[in-house]
């Protein structure tokens, strides 16, 4: 994923593969690397369920691809602690 080659819909039709660039969980914008984890919906119910909704709702405010966001977050000591530990 940080190095932007998660295949997701819009990498794919990028690259000539014959298929829509929507994302197929909520049919709102294109399933680029950015979307599939920031900015669905799903995935926010997922962070908010983790209790990290506040420090990614954060991270999209900033204007960087998905795969910058996500490193960043990754190397956050905030982010990291604010990690569940099982």
């Amino acid at each position: 994923m940080l190095h932007g080659v998660l295949p997701c819909y819009d990498v794919l039709a990028s690259r000539h593969i014959p298929c829509s660039p929507q994302c197929p969980t909520c049919a709102i914008g294109a399933e680029d690397i950015k979307h599939c984890l920031f900015q669905c919906n799903r995935p926010k119910e997922i962070c908010d369920a983790l209790g990290l909704l506040e420090v990614i709702n954060r991270a999209i405010l900033e204007n960087q691809s998905g795969s910058v966001k996500l490193e960043i977050l990754s190397k956050t000591v905030a982010f990291s602690n604010d990690l569940p530990t099982a």
